[in-house]
């Protein structure tokens, strides 16, 4: 079992540094100390020894996620899935090929809108709202994209389809005040209401249901790098993963935001995705290594993370996972986006891809 310790004093709110989505990088959470000749008179204690140990078991493969599905086409660059309760499709997006590949529940692999249908660009996160029957999907111009053109840099919009028929509903620009979004990681909540995330200017926006106009909920400033976002049940709080800070939880009515409190011994930075799962943030974290997944335990009144369990790390599937969806006790993610593959002028390492693979991981704790 894990350790729980004192959590840090809260912490106070300052801008950070923007961050590419794109450009990830990576926190090594274990190193070889005993190649360290900076220790090397430490080398023989038994404490150092066992500090050497536990650094050591980091770097151990843990978990129990298994494959869900896999995608035949190595080059699609994915980033997000999406799954429709309904029907039990699935909703897979690809930066690579600017589409959304949809995986039927007997799993027939098909395109739900085809490359580049409706202007879309690389599409990006999605989130199906059951009540609407609707998939949500952002999409913003990227290098990775076939057929980028310079003057599509910068552009960016979220789009409403149809989950029957895949016809686009609506199409929603970023406010004209913000006129360098990259709209990216989106969630729609228990209300129908949708947030979304820019982290390239680090503003979050909200799409109340049923507006038409995207708003600006919290503007330059107080979040870093927003990733993933997750809804609480009662629609009073979205929770954020920002990238360079940690999680963050912002209040709907005001946008006014806290950096949670988390344990000593927490690394809660770097993490991409993020879902809610009964009183917990799951929690996918590309930005360290090994990669992993965690649970993210929180206290009732929402305020801190109380304890910090990893369920999956260095899983052979890894490479820079991306996005989920809780389904039931189990959570559906995007093991291997292979950004690292896609140059700066667009082109693919195509020996070194692999098919797409998205990953199931149960979650003990839910019934």
């Amino acid at each position: 079992m894990p350790s729980t310790t004192s959590p840090v004093p809260r912490r106070s709110i300052a801008p950070v540094p923007k961050r590419s989505r794109p450009s990830t990088g990576s926190l090594k959470e274990a190193w070889p100390l005993n190649d360290d000749p900076d220790l090397e008179s430490l080398r023989d204690a038994p404490e150092f020894q066992a500090v050497v140990r536990k650094m050591a078991a980091l770097d151990e493969p843990l978990g129990s996620s298994t494959v869900a599905f896999t995608l035949p086409d190595k080059t699609l660059i994915t980033e997000g899935v999406a799954h429709d309760p309904k029907s039990g499709d699935f909703f897979v997006s690809s930066i690579r090929h600017r589409k959304i590949v949809r995986v039927s529940k007997d799993g027939t692999v098909s395109d739900f809108i085809e490359p580049g249908r409706d202007g879309f660009y690389s599409v990006v996160a999605l989130d199906v709202d059951p009540a609407m029957g609707a998939l949500w999907a952002s999409s913003h111009a990227s290098r990775q994209m076939e057929g980028f053109r310079d003057a599509d840099e910068g552009r960016s919009f979220v789009a409403e389809l149809d989950l029957r028929t895949s016809k686009l509903r609506r199409k929603i620009d970023p406010p004209q005040l913000s006129p360098a979004a990259h709209l990216s990681d989106l969630a729609v909540g228990p209300k129908g209401d949708l947030a979304v995330a820019d982290p390239y200017t680090g503003r979050l926006y909200l799409l109340p249901a049923p507006a038409e106009m995207l708003r600006v909920l919290v503007d330059v400033g107080p979040l870093g790098s927003p990733r993933g976002i997750a809804w609480s049940p009662d629609g009073k709080w979205l929770f954020v993963a920002d990238y360079s800070q940690g999680i963050v939880r912002v209040d709907v009515h005001d946008g006014a935001v806290l950096v949670l409190e988390v344990p000593q011994d927490a690394v809660v930075t770097g993490i991409d995705g993020l879902v809610w799962a009964d009183g917990s943030l799951i929690g996918i974290q590309n930005g360290v290594r090994p990669h992993r997944v965690a649970r993210h335990r929180l206290d009732p009144f929402l305020e801190r993370v109380e304890e910090v369990t990893v369920l999956e790390r260095g899983n052979p599937n890894f490479d820079e996972p991306t996005l989920g969806v809780r389904v039931g006790s189990s959570l559906y993610y995007v093991a291997n986006s292979q950004y690292r593959f896609v140059g700066d002028d667009g082109t693919l390492a195509l020996d070194r891809l692999q098919p797409p693979v998205i990953l199931r991981l149960p979650l003990p704790w839910i019934p």
